[in-house]
């Protein structure tokens, strides 16, 4: 796989920095979700990191209980439309798994102009699924 999930007390200074300036960028001034509540929240916060290079490409933020977790994610717009929301969605459902998560919550879908709405529902759906595989459960929808 060639994303990790950092928290973000584990990220390096240059990955932080390198988050700073994402979420400063015009492109992104009207992005929802994890970029809201990146300075804000002090746990529940993980960055999407590229294996390779170390570059940070995303955010995520998770609440609720280890029973029913509600992620949200977020990517660089660069990133977007290519396969990394399917890798971050499988590469964090197998973190939270690793990590006693046991279920998923509802997921709630914050795309401006609901441009996003439809992938983001997708997403969603795949990531409550890799729970109901890991709890035995039929994996409905696939």
């Amino acid at each position: 796989m060639c994303l990790a999930i950092v928290a973000k007390p584990e990220l390096s200074i240059a990955q932080a920095s390198n988050i700073e300036a994402l979420l400063l960028a015009p492109k992104h001034v009207d992005d929802r979700g994890p970029p809201r509540v990146w300075r804000i929240y002090q746990q529940g916060l993980y960055a999407v990191v590229l294996i390779e290079s170390q570059q940070p490409i995303g955010l995520i933020e998770v609440s609720g209980s280890k029973d029913c977790a509600s992620p949200g994610w977020w990517l660089d717009k660069v990133f977007r439309g290519k396969g990394y929301g399917t890798m971050l969605v499988d590469t964090l459902a197998a973190y939270l798994i690793s990590e006693g998560y046991t279920g998923a919550g509802r997921i709630t879908i914050q795309t401006l102009g609901h441009a996003y709405d439809i992938p983001s529902k997708r997403l969603a759906e795949r990531f409550q699924r890799h729970f109901n595989v890991h709890m035995g459960l039929p994996a409905v929808g696939q």
